[in-house]
């Protein structure tokens, strides 16, 4: 007989193949046996209930009943022997493969600091100076240090309103503000006093361009939108009157609102502010009001109210370089002598 598995001849007797060692079936059994037979519970291969042990796989055998066929006395006190084991074929052990050998990376060499050792400062030998003959030798200088400014300043404060009732004005206004500049720059005195500010607002408010000599002043470019609320603007413009009061000497300073648009916050906290300031004659506040402004609320700011018909600013900016103009040829403290309004700017009584 062959083995299944391998195809080796397999001799009477064997229980498992001796080339492959695979279990063989169908060729041994066990010997007969007029006891009943049961069989084994772990290869299922047909046992005596007298055999102690599987025939074919050694394992210990329960009788019918569940206990052992050994817990059982013969009659005759006659144990059956136990029978032989059949050995196991074990495979031959797997041969140990050569384990590559692992070889320590080496560290990588880490630089060694080197020692820093200045150089050494060359030495400067002293030159000797010879003059050209029949040259002069050139004299130097000696520094003079700038001298602090004591020419009192001019303070100007514009204050617009850039809501967005003053959108079909921004580019008049944009163009009167540039013009401006040019034109108070005509004169120099003027030019060497005036600092000027720009606040521009709507319903909130931004510092355009804070104290600077008008000759440093940049082009304007403003763009409406929003409403209007007056009161957060000019306290920040009298603050920074007060502030550069404090720290220099100055003529008393200006502050001018444009506005083409109602209040829409109470302004009457602040309309007291100014009212103290003009009272000790600490400040000059005027407004101009142009096409949708509120006149009452414009006046319970300040006495000196302007108006103006269409939207040219032209009139009411040569009026103001012209005042510039007059008060730089007073001193801080003298009453200047204003030119008259012209054009299409009136006072508002």
């Amino acid at each position: 007989m062959n083995c299944n598995h391998c195809g080796n001849t397999i001799e009477p007797g064997d229980l498992f193949c001796e080339k492959c060692g695979e279990k063989i079936t169908g060729f041994a059994t066990a010997p007969a046996s007029s006891s009943l037979q049961t069989n084994c519970q772990k290869c299922r291969e047909p046992a005596e209930s007298t055999d102690e042990f599987c025939y074919f796989c050694g394992t210990k055998l329960l009788n019918m009943s569940g206990v052992s066929p050994s817990a059982t006395s013969s009659p005759t006190g006659f144990t059956s022997p136990t029978p032989p084991k059949s050995s196991i074929y074990t495979p031959p052990a797997a041969t140990p493969q050569p384990q590559p050998t692992m070889y320590a990376t080496p560290p990588t060499p880490q630089p060694q600091p080197m020692a820093y050792a200045p150089a050494a400062a060359p030495q400067l030998q002293p030159t000797t100076y010879a003059p050209t003959p029949g040259i002069a030798p050139q004299q130097t200088a000696a520094y003079a240090p700038p001298q602090a400014q004591t020419q009192p300043r001019m303070p100007l404060i514009f204050l617009l309103d850039v809501s967005a009732s003053a959108a079909p004005y921004i580019n008049q206004l944009n163009s009167a503000l540039n013009r401006f500049k040019a034109e108070v720059s005509q004169d120099g005195q003027t030019q060497n006093i005036l600092d000027v500010s720009i606040i521009q607002f709507s319903d909130n408010f931004s510092v355009l361009q804070d104290f600077t000599p008008i000759g440093n002043m940049k082009p304007v470019r403003l763009i409406a939108s929003g409403y209007a609320c007056y009161s957060t603007p000019i306290q920040e413009a009298l603050r920074m009157t007060d502030e550069v009061q404090r720290y220099q000497s100055t003529y008393k300073p200006w502050i001018i609102l444009i506005s083409g648009s109602p209040p829409t916050d109470d302004i009457n906290f602040i309309a007291n502010a100014i009212q103290q300031r003009q009272q000790a004659d600490e400040l000059r506040f005027m407004a101009l009001g142009y096409q949708g402004c509120n006149p009452i609320a414009l006046k319970s700011l300040t006495d000196v109210v302007f108006r103006q018909d269409g939207d040219d600013f032209t009139s009411f900016f040569d009026w103001i370089s012209k005042c510039m103009w007059a008060i730089a040829k007073t001193t801080p403290g003298e009453k200047p002598q204003l030119p008259p309004l012209q054009g299409s700017v009136y006072r508002d009584k």
